[in-house]
């Protein structure tokens, strides 16, 4: 039986959550598994918590492992269901919901994963094809941000320290007096213009397969990168394009 050391720190953790001042909640739990490590409802509550500070492994993990602990508890089957349909699991969700309304019919958390289920399926809503780009989709749209910025950038850089050498009238050869004249710093702004406009491609494949998008938005990403702006078509997809295609 749990303590009462364990009673108070779980109380606290109770009072932290009811006010949304989840680290605070997130402290007294921890301190409450490590008096009970199998206690059902700290776990529970603890995945709760942890989903609440975006932390969905965390709490992906705690509420399996509250699941185990308390087969008859409807609660920690449905608030499963939400974070596996979270980051994208749909078919567990599904399976964790109705789990959840076999022991609770009423359970409003598994009817909200229910209802929204069939209404994503009713709107042809995109799922994402990589759970991990769903548990890191802010990180990932930085990097998509970043891209952008680094275009633009490599871009003037390459017009600044890449001149064009206009032809020498005393040169023999009217094809040679035209090539530009590179030194090291005019390869490292081609190296890295080259570098930039390839993980920008990649970076648009691989958000394009996790959204099911329209592939087309990769003709004009190739096509500018060749005439040297591939930032132009990454920032419409960022801004517009990426949400209606998704």
């Amino acid at each position: 039986m749990p303590g009462s050391d364990f009673a108070a720190e779980f109380q606290a953790a109770t009072a932290m959550a009811a006010e949304n001042r989840h680290s605070e909640a997130l402290a007294h739990l921890n301190v409450c598994l490590r008096l009970e490590p199998k206690s059902g409802e700290a776990l529970l509550l603890r995945g709760v918590t942890y989903y609440k500070l975006d932390r969905a492994l965390a709490a992906l993990d705690d509420l399996q492992r509250a699941v185990k602990l308390l087969p008859g508890d409807a609660r920690a089957r449905s608030n499963l269901a939400v974070v596996l349909y979270e980051i994208g699991r749909l078919p567990a969700a599904r399976e964790a919901a109705e789990a959840a309304l076999a022991l609770d019919p009423t359970d409003p958390t598994a009817l909200g994963v229910r209802r929204q289920l069939e209404e994503d399926e009713t709107q042809g809503t995109f799922w994402h094809q990589f759970p991990w780009l769903a548990r890191h989709e802010r990180l990932w749209t930085s990097v998509g941000l970043l891209l952008f910025a680094l275009g633009i950038a490599v871009t003037v850089a390459l017009a600044v320290v890449v001149p064009f050498t206009p032809p020498d009238p005393n040169q023999s050869n009217p094809l040679n007096a035209s090539i530009p004249k590179t030194d090291s710093v005019s390869l490292t702004a081609i190296f890295g213009w080259l570098a930039v406009c390839s993980v920008s491609i990649v970076w648009l494949v691989v958000d394009m397969v996790d959204r099911r998008s329209r592939f087309l938005w990769l003709m004009p990403q190739v096509v500018c990168g060749i005439c040297g702006a591939p930032w132009v078509p990454l920032g419409i997809y960022l801004w517009i394009g990426r949400e209606k295609s998704a």
